[in-house]
């Protein structure tokens, strides 16, 4: 992966292998992957809840009709694998990699879900997993997000 901060936004290029087929959860989320977490089963798990810059997870009501809102983290897609791989970019002109930005997104982490989000598009708002996670799964795959300069 690679990130490019732009003036309108920031530019993200994907090349991810290994996942199974479908479509999948793609967000940011708040904790970096600790390196010596991989002797766990599933390390991703330390990665915590989805990034929001330090803002309550529940706001007001978004263009999905959704009553918690959207997270910084929230990359409003799912990434698509075929054949095991997934390769694109995209534009999100809510986080950034601008050191002392709330919505700085360096020392977090990505994390791909084994599901689809569903971007709060079910109508039982009560589904907890639908309002914290987008009802995407498992975590399968993460990384950490760090500058090349460090």
């Amino acid at each position: 992966m690679s990130f490019t901060q732009l003036n309108n936004g920031l530019h993200v290029e994907y090349d991810i292998n290994g996942l199974t087929n479908g479509l999948h959860g793609f967000h940011i989320h708040d904790k970096p992957l600790n390196m010596n977490s991989f002797m766990n089963e599933n390390p991703c798990k330390e990665c915590c809840s989805h990034f929001n810059g330090g803002m309550p997870i529940w706001s007001e009501k978004t263009q999905f009709g959704t009553p918690h809102g959207q997270h910084l983290g929230d990359l409003c897609f799912n990434i698509e694998s075929v054949n095991g791989v997934s390769v694109g970019s995209f534009v999100d002109h809510k986080i950034s990699i601008i050191p002392g930005q709330n919505n700085c997104i360096i020392g977090r982490s990505i994390v791909i879900h084994a599901d689809p989000d569903n971007m709060g598009s079910l109508n039982n708002f009560y589904d907890t997993t639908s309002l914290t996670t987008g009802g995407a799964g498992d975590r399968v795959a993460c990384a950490n997000i760090y500058s090349m300069s460090e």
